[in-house]
């Protein structure tokens, strides 16, 4: 249900943005008729009917900015992945490999986030990158998100492309970890992947890819089935799943998620 009135507004604002758009060319059309009626010349009348729809989209523009709050964007995320990996039940690896694009000069701060952890220990560093230094929040609680910031040890370039990768050593001897690799989506961002890669010695069942919003209700837009690939390497087999999203929702959240075999 929750999907078809999320089609039923998508396809009424398609509706709306295309009758604007009529009114608008109608708009022009009537400057045209009117000032070639009054008897200017041609460019004139061009120039008159250019200078009304400026107008008309300024009110417009005016109208709904004043609605609706604009977002100014330092740094915006192109291609990045998210690995969890089991060594075994006990022991993980998380890596963040992360590429970005700074949208202004002078940014010393390139990103501020943080990863959730609900198992007995954690060890962040940074990886494949010598620009950049990993500056770890202190923690309120155990149960609360790890937080951390990335420093550039140099003033960043304007619409140039920075990567860095984030590496975390994961303990869960308490067996008490979330079953999720997720992400929240806070940033424009071209492409994300997901991974999850587990050995014949840990046990999933009902793997599945999901994604909801993180305000309003928490029902999930995709909710679905995962597809395993099995590999080996080193005499032992192991069940990988990926997720690629292109253009992934501001404001969401995505997880691949599964329950313990």
């Amino acid at each position: 249900m929750r999907v078809f009135w999320q089609k039923v507004l998508e396809s009424a604002l398609v509706k709306v943005i295309c009758n604007a758009a009529e009114i608008l060319v109608s708009l022009a059309a009537a400057v045209v008729l009117s000032v070639n009626i009054s008897g200017l010349s041609l460019p004139l009348e061009l120039a008159v009917a250019c200078l009304t729809v400026v107008i008309i989209v300024c009110i417009l523009k005016w109208h709904f900015s004043s609605r609706y709050p604009p977002f100014r964007w330092d740094v915006t995320h192109n291609l990045n992945r998210y690995v969890l990996t089991f060594k075994d039940r006990e022991n993980l690896e998380y890596t963040r490999h992360l590429n970005a694009k700074s949208m202004r000069e002078g940014i010393k701060v390139f990103a501020d986030g943080e990863y959730i952890w609900t198992g007995s220990d954690s060890k962040a560093e940074l990886i494949d990158s010598e620009d950049f230094s990993l500056e770890l929040m202190e923690k309120e609680a155990p149960a609360t998100p790890q937080r951390y910031v990335v420093h550039a040890k140099n003033t960043l370039q304007a619409h140039r492309n920075y990567s860095y990768g984030l590496k975390v050593m994961l303990k869960d001897d308490d067996h008490q970890m979330r079953t999720q690799n997720h992400i929240f989506i806070k940033r424009p961002t071209k492409r994300i992947t997901l991974e999850l890669h587990v050995p014949n010695t840990v046990r999933i069942t009902n793997v599945s890819y999901r994604a909801w919003t993180r305000f309003g209700d928490q029902d999930p837009f995709v909710d679905k089935k995962a597809v395993s690939v099995t590999q080996g390497g080193h005499d032992i087999y192991h069940t990988s799943y990926f997720w690629t999203i292109r253009r992934p929702k501001l404001f969401c959240e995505y997880a691949i998620s599964w329950e313990w075999g």
